[in-house]
């Protein structure tokens, strides 16, 4: 149940949902360095294997990451912090238009849909790393065209919601 959880929890949601209670602009250097990376839990020729933490167990999967950064800062707009139906604190990232293209081509690409009638499976993996740490790993279920990203963990708490959301955008 608990990996049901952070796997629900880990992934990018494409809803029309209001506003974040808290938002930050983009001003000057971030104080953290984003990056999001196509991921994949086999291994795939010319990508890098990291560790991370995937639920509230010590336990770490591995994760093999694209060498190739899809988006980074300079593709936000603007993050912010709130908490789902489930009491679970999100960071939320807004695209800028431009990136919100591309975003929704790579979206499109990740949902896999000939395993959607072979073997059940909805998703392909995206890596969000923060500071060259995956800090998040959603699977993507479908494509995201309205370049709002919605981030989440069982692990993340509102302090570090915040730190995120601020340091992705501002000093």
């Amino acid at each position: 149940m608990p990996r049901l959880l952070a796997i629900m929890a880990g992934c990018l949601l494409a809803c029309g949902c209001d506003r974040p209670a808290t938002e930050f602009q983009r001003s000057g250097t971030p104080a953290l360095r984003l990056e999001v990376r196509r991921a994949s839990t086999e291994s795939v020729e010319g990508w890098n294997a990291t560790t991370w933490q995937a639920t509230t167990s010590a336990e770490e999967e591995t994760l093999f990451l694209s060498p190739q950064r899809e988006l980074t800062n300079d593709d936000v707009v603007s993050t912010g912090v709130q908490s789902d139906e489930y009491g679970l604190w999100q960071v939320v990232v807004k695209l800028t238009d431009p990136a919100m293209k591309q975003f929704a081509v790579l979206s499109g690409e990740l949902v896999d849909t000939e395993n959607v009638k072979t073997k059940g499976s909805t998703a392909k993996r995206l890596a969000v790393l923060v500071d060259g740490k995956v800090t998040f790993a959603p699977m993507v279920r479908e494509p995201i065209a309205n370049g709002v990203l919605h981030l989440g963990s069982v692990r993340l708490t509102e302090q570090d919601a915040r730190r995120i959301a601020k340091g992705i955008v501002s000093e």
